[in-house]
Formats: structure tokens, sequence, C-alpha cells
């Protein structure tokens, strides 16, 4: 009798679990589905070209004439090899005298971001060190840099209107969906 009492509850109770969670789990199931296939269907926007940030910052802030940098005059000036990235944008002031530089770069991944940063910040040091014994007049735009990255791009802004710069800069990031600095 002790046994076919435990096998009736052992069979009420697996009746009972097999009706009540067969309702109440559609519609966590539901929304879990469809949380899912939105998920997937969502396309995720692309960060900038170091070519677009650049022109969006000319287009907020009025930058003095500036010249493009080819692969090799990045290398000699700033050390960073194409290897490491797959685009770049960099300017310096047409004017010799002035600190003016702009560069971002898209970093082909993780390491190489980290690289290009410690890079631009080398070069921050070396223009620092620079202006301390030539151009002491420039020290304090040099002091007003800044460096910055955000997932893969790397960007540097050596000016006396660095913080309206970054500000326009962070604006094209924020205008892509694709601001996340690091």
């Amino acid at each position: 009798m002790e046994i076919q009492r435990f096998t009736g509850f052992a069979k009420a109770k697996v009746r009972g679990f097999i009706k009540l969670p067969a309702k109440s789990l559609i519609a966590p199931v539901l929304t879990f589905a469809l949380a899912l296939l939105t998920a997937c269907t969502a396309t995720p926007r692309e960060l900038p070209t170091p070519q677009e940030l650049f022109g969006a910052v000319e287009r907020e802030v009025a930058l003095p004439a500036m010249v493009e940098a080819t692969d090799d005059e990045v290398l000699a000036y700033l050390g960073i090899d194409s290897p490491d990235y797959s685009a770049c944008a960099y300017y310096t002031g047409e004017n010799s005298l002035k600190p003016d530089e702009i560069a971002i770069f898209a970093a082909i991944d993780e390491p190489a971001a980290e690289r290009i940063e410690a890079k631009l910040r080398s070069r921050l040091e070396y223009m620092a060190k620079s202006a301390e014994n030539y151009l002491p007049d420039n020290l304090p735009i040099i002091e007003r840099a800044v460096v910055r990255r955000d997932r893969l791009t790397v960007a540097m802004f050596v000016s006396a209107d660095a913080d309206a710069i970054a500000v326009a800069y962070a604006d094209a990031l924020a205008g892509s969906g694709g601001k996340e600095q690091e």
C-alpha cells in the first residue's frame, strides 16, 4: 500500500508538472525568441573612417592650414608602421613653427591600437622636450594635447583648439553610434 501511494503521488506530481509549466513557459519562451530574433537582425553601425572623422572635425573647427602626411612620413614622424593600421589621417600644420598635428588611426586589432596609442604619447613627449629647448611658447599647446582611444580608433590632437577638436571628434563618433572609450 505504501508503494502504491508513492506511485500515485509521483504520477500526480508528474501530471501537474507537465501541465503547469507548459502554460507558464509560453510567454518567457516567446519573449526570448523575439529578443533573439531582434538581436540577430540588428546591423551594428561601423565607426567612421579616419578621413571621415577628420572631415567632421574640419567642418566644426576652424583649423590652421594643414598638410596630409604620407605613410612614409607617418612612420618617420610617429614611428607607426602601416601594418598596424587599416587607414589613417595624419595632418601637420603648414607653419612649422606651430605644433599643430591631428592624427587619427584605425588600428587592425587591439594590440595594434595599444602600440599606436603608445607611439602617439611618445610623440607628445618628444614634442614637449623639443618645445622646452627651441619654442617654449608652444609648450602650453602641447601640454593641452589630447590622445584618446575608442575601440580600435586612436587619435591625437595637438592644437591651440585641442579641446574643440576633441569635442567635434567625440560628436562624430557619437553620431556613428560607435563611441566607446577604453
